[in-house]
């Protein structure tokens, strides 16, 4: 067992799947069947594989040094702003707390319209696409509502289109 309650197979799948997050090509890549297309799927809803992954997320935050309320900033200054790091006070927003964050990303040359030097107009949208998406402003999918009683609603319907016809 490569870690508690996990096979070796099981391990393998979670550190590739840390990799790019993506759930199919960490299982072929940890040596599940291509024919089973779903392999990372049930594995992720594996509560022994959950837990893993996400210690394992946890651990490379940690290690990293990067949070999500870090890339929640950033992407505000970068869509409220269109700057980074430095433009602080022209978003309103706090100051960052440690000399890593105050030094702000790498900036991209100018092109495309950027608002401020360095800065494109390509990442301004993008981190407003991203910051719209961890706020639930955007629906990847579509809510389908279902009727409690369509069986009268089609009743309803079928006498109202019978008294029509008398």
């Amino acid at each position: 067992m490569a870690e508690r309650g996990l096979t070796d197979k099981q391990a393998r799948f979670v550190a590739e799947y840390i990799v790019d997050l993506n759930a199919r090509q960490a299982a072929i890549r940890a040596g599940y069947s291509l024919r089973g297309v779903n392999n990372g799927y049930r594995l992720l809803k594996n509560p022994t594989v959950a837990v893993a992954v996400d210690k394992a997320l946890a651990e490379r935050a940690r290690r990293v040094g990067i949070n999500q309320d870090m890339i929640i900033e950033e992407l505000a200054r970068l869509a409220l702003t269109g700057g980074a790091a430095g433009d602080n006070a022209a978003a309103g927003l706090k100051k960052p707390a440690t000399r890593k964050e105050r030094r702000g990303p790498a900036k991209a040359p100018a092109k495309g319209g950027g608002t401020q030097p360095g800065v494109k107009m390509s990442d301004k949208l993008k981190a407003l696409e991203l910051l719209g998406r961890h706020l639930g402003m955007f629906k990847d999918k579509a809510e389908v509502v279902v009727v409690a009683d369509l069986a009268a609603m089609l009743q309803a319907a079928r006498e109202r289109a019978k008294r029509a016809k008398d």
